[in-house]
């Protein structure tokens, strides 16, 4: 079916949304779908009610851009750390 079809026929069911935001958002679905495989790990295939008792969710890292800044940081020059509790600066 092309997009367009699938747009009216949820217009029809009552979807009330402008068909270019319908596009944007099913082209962000499909990104959010092919992002899996594109990091190496293998997409998520139907799960059946066994299977599902078993599969944990991952938890994501809220901090992890933050870690990675911070080691970014240590390779520079000069390092400043203003949450530091170390009030000794002068040795």
């Amino acid at each position: 079916m092309k997009l367009r079809e699938v747009w009216e026929a949820a217009k029809l069911d009552g979807l009330e949304i402008p068909y270019p935001q319908f596009r944007v958002y099913t082209s962000r679905l499909r990104r959010r779908r092919s992002r899996p495989s594109a990091l190496g790990l293998q997409p998520q295939t139907a799960l059946t009610n066994s299977d599902r008792d078993l599969a944990a969710p991952l938890p994501s890292d809220p901090f992890a851009n933050l870690r990675e800044q911070r080691e970014k940081k240590k390779q520079s020059v000069f390092e400043y750390d203003p949450f530091s509790i170390n009030k000794n600066l002068i040795d």
